[in-house]
């Protein structure tokens, strides 16, 4: 997962940045996840992975503003996308409440408005806005033990080695 979510993106990123500013126009879109903004129990280098591509997506965004340049950089931060993503995962989609679930065709749609916008960070679902909006509000105390309380509905069998 570290190679797919941090080295793949920087690599890729950066290879399609040379001559993306070299023409001055392009944009590139990482796909990150609403995940980057808590902890969650057994999916700790899921979010914390998706927290670094926002910060690289990020940093990128102002060193590209340093140089001038009008290419445009994105972090999408989807929440559940009805995909095959859960179903390789074997998470059953009918644990997740139905309002929850966006379609692939609306986070397209909201990354691709965002883009027009400039938006940086865009988080489809006004749900997921709402909730990545509150959690720096939230304590980190109260935060951890809503995170211990799903974890604990979402406990792994003894001896299942999470997916690092």
């Amino acid at each position: 997962m570290h190679r797919l979510h941090v080295i793949a993106v920087l690599r890729l990123t950066h290879a399609a940045l040379r001559g993306m500013v070299e023409r001055g126009k392009g944009n590139v879109i990482n796909v990150s996840s609403v995940a980057a903004f808590l902890h969650n129990p057994f999916s700790v280098s899921y979010g914390a992975t998706k927290a670094w591509m926002n910060s690289f997506t990020e940093g990128l965004c102002v060193e590209l503003k340093s140089i001038g340049s009008p290419v445009r950089v994105q972090s999408l931060c989807p929440g559940f996308t009805y995909s095959e993503f859960h179903d390789v995962l074997g998470i059953d989609r009918r644990l997740i409440p139905r309002g929850l679930w966006t379609t692939a065709e609306e986070v397209v749609d909201a990354s691709l408005r965002g883009l027009e916008r400039g938006r940086l960070i865009v988080i489809p679902g006004w749900h997921y806005r709402l909730f990545a909006g509150l959690q720096r509000w939230v304590p980190r105390p109260v935060r951890h033990a809503i995170a211990l309380q799903y974890g604990s509905r979402n406990r792994r069998p003894a001896g299942k080695k999470p997916r690092e």
